[in-house]
C-alpha cells in the first residue's frame, strides 16, 4: 500500500531515531569492550601467552571498531563484528585449546549472542542462540572436567586474572542487557510519540477533508441552483413566445441545460464526489426528458444497460448531452409512425483501445429534417465526441436508427462483473 506524505515523514523519522539509537548503542559498547579488553591485556601480560594474545587481539578489535564508528558511523559493520566475529572467535577457542580454561569463553558467547539479538532481529538471535547451545553442550560433555581439574591445581594468584576476567565478562552481560532494554524502552516511548504525531496529523487531514467536502458539496448545490435559475428564466422566455418552433428550440436548450443541472445535483447528492452511477444518471435523465418533451405522444419504452459503473465528470457532462441529443431527437423525429416506440442505450467499456462505447438504437424511422436549427443536435454530438478523441456512426434500418458514439476514456472505469 502506498504511503502518503506524513506518513513518509513519519517513517523517515522512525528510521532516524533507530539508526542515531543504534549507532549510540554501538559506541557506548565499544567503549565498554575497549576498557574491559585493555584491563585484561595488562592481567594477562605476564601470565599466559595463548590467553595474552586472545586478549590483544580482542583489544585490537575494538579499536577498529571505535574508529569504524567515528569516522564511517557504520554500526551495522561494529555489530556483525561483535556477533559473527565473536562467536568464531570463542567457538575456535573453547574448541580447539582444550589446555586453556573456558569458563568465560561461555559468558562472551552470551554476550555476542544479546549483540546479535537486539541488534539483528529475534530470528538470527535465536539462530545464534542456538549456536552457542550446541557449543555450550560441546564444553560441558567433553572439555568442563578437563577444565575442573585445571582450576584445581591452579594457585590463589593464579586464579586472580581469571576471576577478574569471568566479573568483567558477567559485568558486560549484566551491562548489555541494562542497555538494550533500557535503549528498547526509550525506543517505544519515542514511538508512541511518533504515533500520537501520526494520530494528530490524520485527525487534522480528516478534518480538513470534511472541510473541503462539504465546501465541494455546497459549490455543486450552488452551480445547481443557478442552473436552475436559468432554466426557470428560459421557461419564462418561453411562455411568451408563440412560435411553436422558437418554443421547440428553448426547450431543447432548456434540456441541455438541465442535463449538466442533474449531474451537479447527483454529485451533491453522492457520497462519492469524483463519480455518479451512470445507470442511474442516464436512468433519471431519460426520464426528464420524457417528462418535459412536447413532441412525445406514446409511451416510451427505454432499456438502459451499462458495463460501465462510474466515470469522471469530464466525460460523464459530454456523455449526457449526447444523451439528451439523441433522446430529444428520437422523441422529435423517429415515433410518428411508430406504435410501441422503444429506445435502448448501452454504455460499453472497451478496454482494448482505452474507449467508453454509447450505443444508442430507436425502432424509429427518422422523418427529414426541414430546417436548418434540426441538424444542431448532431453537430453538437459530432463535436462533443471529437472534443474526447472520439467518433460518430450512425447505422440505418429498417429496424430503426443506431448510434455508435466513442469517448476517449483518460480514467479507467470500473467495470460490473
Amino acid at each position: 500500500m502506498k504511503r502518503s506524505k506524513e506518513q513518509n515523514e513519519v517513517y523517515d523519522d522512525v528510521q532516524q531515531f533507530y539508526g542515531s539509537l543504534k549507532l549510540q548503542l554501538a559506541l557506548r559498547i565499544t567503549i565498554l569492550l575497549n576498557i574491559v579488553f585493555f584491563i585484561l591485556t595488562i592481567v594477562y601480560s605476564r601470565i599466559d601467552s595463548f590467553t595474552l594474545a586472545a586478549q590483544l587481539s580482542a583489544f585490537v578489535m575494538t579499536l577498529v571498531c571505535l574508529f569504524i564508528l567515528l569516522y564511517k558511523k557504520n554500526f551495522k559493520l561494529v555489530f556483525f563484528i561483535y556477533s559473527v566475529v565473536g562467536i568464531i572467535l570463542c567457538t575456535l577457542s573453547l574448541l580447539l585449546h582444550h589446555h586453556v580454561l573456558h569458563y568465560v569463553e561461555i559468558l562472551w558467547l552470551f554476550a555476542c549472542t544479546t549483540v546479535a539479538y537486539f541488534t539483528f532481529g529475534k530470528r538470527i538471535g535465536l539462530i545464534f542462540l542456538c549456536i552457542i547451545s550446541l557449543v555450550t553442550l560441546y564444553f560441558v560433555f567433553f572439555t568442563l572436567n578437563e577444565n575442573i581439574s585445571q582450576l584445581q591445581k591452579m594457585t590463589f594468584l593464579e586464579k586472580i586474572p581469571f576471576a577478574v576476567e569471568s566479573i568483567l565478562a558477567f559485568f558486560v552481560n549484566i551491562y548489555l542487557f541494562h542497555l538494550f532494554t533500557t535503549s528498547n524502552d526509550y525506543a517505544n516511548k519515542k514511538l508512541r510519540e511518533l504515533n500520537n504525531k501520526l494520530k494528530s496529523k490524520n485527525k487534522e487531514i480528516t478534518n480538513q477533508n470534511a472541510e473541503k467536502t462539504i465546501l465541494v458539496r455546497e459549490i455543486h448545490h450552488r452551480v445547481k441552483n443557478n442552473l436552475q435559475i436559468i432554466v426557470s428564466l428560459l421557461r419564462m422566455q418561453s411562455s411568451k413566445i408563440t412560435d411553436v418552433t422558437s418554443q421547440q428550440v428553448l426547450q431543447e436548450s432548456i434540456n441541455r441545460i438541465m442535463s449538466m443541472a442533474l449531474i451537479h445535483q447527483k454529485l451533491y447528492q453522492n457520497n462519492s464526489l469524483s463519480n455518479i452511477v451512470v445507470s442511474d444518471y442516464v436512468k433519471e435523465l431519460t426520464e426528464t426528458i420524457l417528462n418535459t418533451s412536447t413532441n412525445s405522444r406514446k409511451e416510451v419504452e427505454i432499456t438502459i444497460y451499462s458495463e460501465v459503473e462510474s466515470i469522471s465528470l469530464e466525460h460523464l457532462v459530454p456523455l449526457g448531452l449526447i444523451i439528451n441529443e439523441l433522446t430529444s431527437n428520437s422523441l422529435k423525429h423517429a415515433f410518428e409512425k411508430c406504435a410501441h416506440p422503444a429506445i435502448d442505450i448501452r454504455i460499453n467499456s472497451l478496454e482494448s483501445n482505452n474507449f467508453i462505447e454509447l450505443v444508442y438504437k430507436d425502432n424509429g424511422q427518422w422523418k427529414p429534417r426541414k430546417k436548418s436549427h434540426d441538424s444542431f443536435g448532431i453537430s453538437l454530438i459530432e463535436g462533443l465526441s471529437e472534443q474526447l478523441d472520439g467518433s460518430l456512426t450512425i447505422e440505418k434500418s429498417n429496424s430503426g436508427t443506431t448510434f455508435i458514439v466513442l469517448l476517449k476514456q483518460t480514467l479507467k472505469p470500473n467495470v460490473l462483473t
